[in-house]
């Protein structure tokens, strides 16, 4: 049985030891075009980072 995430009132419960154990890759369950974009961001944000820090 899955547990929610969320409530009704869409607040987040804090992640259980479960939770994290069935947790996956995303190579494994997200389609390629997302995991591209995902990437995409994540170097975004990287350079943004590194530029902000060597300012």
């Amino acid at each position: 049985m899955k547990t929610r995430l969320t409530n009704k009132l869409g607040e987040v419960r804090e992640l259980t030891g479960r939770d994290v154990k069935r947790m996956q890759p995303m190579v494994k369950v997200l389609p390629a075009n997302l995991q591209r974009a995902i990437s995409q961001r994540d170097r975004q944000k990287a350079n943004n980072i590194f530029i902000w820090l060597c300012y």
